[in-house]
């Protein structure tokens, strides 16, 4: 079945298309951009008979591909919007450039070449236009004049063209160029105002014919996709031609096939986005997120449910299939779920978006909670989820090759709770014991994942005494702290792999940090339990709950402190995977 056609089409009949409503634009479609600049040179092009590239156009009527569209830049209906039989997917920029120029009666609304906000009207000097001798492209053959259409000079003290009338148009010979498909009437008062004069008439019969008609029978090839090109196919086809260089998102897609009646996919979101950010954790999911989320519940209910031949996934071809009942259908279900998991990670230690170790683990988390439905609520399967969480962090799982992730994880997840073999992602996972001296920023979401667990640990702030949480409800700001100081550790000559570390990192309070300085960790503890009249044992507990070891800590021991923490974070790492870290043979 033939997807495409091509054919060239008369530009008056396009302009005419787009005044009646029949052409307009997919909701998708960015917003009309062209400059001054831009559109004299595509009216030169035009007004000269060259070549302006080909158009592509979308047919409408697939019940499959409903996109919602919007009439172009300067088109208003009297009444109630037209069904439009054709939508622009490449061209946008150009038909409004000629429509507003050529056929509208309303001064265009445009930019100058610093970006100003300008208003402008397009004449071409008829003269000028049939000389042979000028270079239509060089010279101020075809202008632009502002809105109260006069041309100035020296900062506007200087009028040199003055079209502010009917009459002044007549006198300067400038034809304006939205009376180009109904010249008769102004043609006719032109004559009219030079009475008599032969050369003037001679000139305006060249005129008509080597402009007037050329613009009129000016023609612009046209492919034209049938209505039985797919959604992606189309998506993909616009992004092709796309040359503004900002991807289309698979939620401005769906947000044209979506809308009808009441309901508008993007303030739909609006509302959800709102209330996720609520949720720190959260803060950061974007729209396509939640569309995967969607996706991968409505792909699993097809495959396991209604026993259709269809995959598990949510890749952008998947995200496409979507209609609005499928997203009516699932959607409170998954969002419901995003804030379940949001829970699920503040009670793993997990506040805010900055601290996730993975922005995507949350979306399988809320497919998960959205298929397994208060069976979720069981604390054996709160611990089996867990697992497998910690397990994607520390194993690096979701680092790449995200869309094939979750669309493994979410059916092997269920079925492992529903006593199937372990998931790849546990089965898969390893974290080897040298890795953690390699974790030193957060751009490792090991080394989140490490802080998160750290803090379920139950650090205490050395003077707050009081936890990472409670700390973050009671307004404090929170600091990674290196347990023993840059300044002494560089004095020391030790290497920053060694005090950079995670190794050599916890949570304290800001005027903790601040307090405790540069100094040997000898001598700041010490002046902590002073100035916050902290007995010896008091702290050595606090350090505890930090994993140190307060006998080494005291005494400047960096390498048995470094030995002694390294080995008990392992300790974290292994609980939390319920698997252990691997030593290479070199290792003990």
């Amino acid at each position: 079945m033939t997807t495409f056609i091509t054919s060239p089409v008369r530009l008056q009949q396009l302009l005419n298309d787009i005044q009646t409503g029949n052409i307009q634009l997919p909701d998708f479609q960015r917003s009309w951009v062209w400059n001054d600049e831009r559109i004299c040179k595509l009216l030169t092009s035009v007004s000269s008979s060259h070549p302006i590239g080909s158009l592509m156009m979308l047919e409408t009527g697939n019940p499959d591909v409903e996109f919602y569209s919007r009439p172009l830049k300067g088109i208003k209906f009297s009444n109630e919007q037209p069904k439009a039989t054709q939508l622009i997917l490449d061209g946008q920029q150009r038909l409004t450039s000629l429509f507003l120029t050529l056929l509208s009666e309303q001064v265009v609304e445009t930019k100058d070449e610093q970006d100003k906000d300008v208003k402008r009207w397009y004449y071409i000097d008829i003269e000028k236009a049939i000389d042979p001798n000028i270079e239509r492209e060089d010279e101020d053959v075809l202008i632009s004049v502002p809105e109260n259409k006069k041309k100035t000079s020296n900062f506007g003290k200087n009028i040199i063209l003055d079209l502010s009338t009917s009459e002044l148009e007549y006198k300067n010979k400038m034809f304006p160029l939205n009376k180009i498909f109904k010249h008769y009437e102004w043609e006719r008062k032109y004559y009219k105002f030079w009475k008599d004069d032969e050369k003037t008439f001679k000139e305006f019969d060249e005129f008509n014919s080597k402009i007037i008609e050329i613009i009129k029978a000016y023609q612009i090839p046209i492919i034209t996709l049938t209505k039985y090109t797919p959604k992606e196919a189309i998506c993909q086809v616009f992004e092709n031609v796309n040359t503004g260089g900002v991807p289309l998102t698979v939620f401005e897609l769906l947000t044209a096939t979506f809308a009808s009646g009441e309901f508008q996919l993007r303030e739909d979101w609006k509302k959800r986005e709102k209330e996720l950010k609520k949720h720190s954790v959260l803060e950061n999911t974007k729209n396509t997120d939640f569309l995967q989320a969607v996706t991968l519940v409505k792909t699993y209910h097809l495959v396991k449910i209604e026993q259709k031949p269809s995959s598990i996934s949510c890749k952008r071809k998947d995200i496409l299939k979507l209609n609005r009942s499928d997203y009516e259908d699932y959607a409170d279900k998954v969002m419901e779920c995003f804030e379940k998991a949001a829970k699920l990670l503040k009670n793993e230690k997990i506040f805010y978006s900055r601290d996730l170790p993975y922005q995507t683990q949350p979306i399988a988390l809320a497919a998960i909670y959205a298929i397994l439905g208060d069976l979720a609520d069981n604390d054996d399967i709160k611990a089996k989820l867990l697992r497998w969480y910690w397990c994607g962090v520390f194993g690096k799982m979701y680092g790449s090759g995200t869309e094939t992730r979750l669309a493994k994880d979410v059916p092997q997840v269920i079925n492992w709770i529903n006593g199937g073999n372990e998931p790849d992602t546990i089965q898969e996972a390893n974290f080897v014991a040298s890795q953690i001296e390699e974790l030193c920023t957060r751009n490792s979401a090991a080394y989140k994942g490490l802080l998160a667990l750290i803090s379920q640990y139950g650090c205490l702030d050395y003077v707050k005494n009081s936890t990472v949480e409670q700390s973050i409800i009671d307004g404090a700001s929170m600091e990674i702290h290196h347990i023993f100081p840059q300044k002494w550790a560089k004095g020391k000559g030790l290497l920053p792999k060694q005090y950079d570390c995670i190794v050599n990192k916890t949570h304290l309070t800001k005027p903790t940090n601040t307090k405790v300085g540069g100094h040997a960790p000898s001598k700041h503890i010490n002046i902590l339990q002073a100035s916050y009249i902290v007995s010896e044992e008091e702290m050595d507990e606090r350090l505890r709950t930090h994993l140190i070891e307060p006998s080494v800590f005291r005494t400047d021991d960096f390498e048995t402190f470094f030995d002694k923490r390294k080995f008990a974070l392992l300790g974290l790492i292994e609980k939390a995977m319920g698997k252990p870290v691997v030593y290479p043979s070199s290792q003990s």
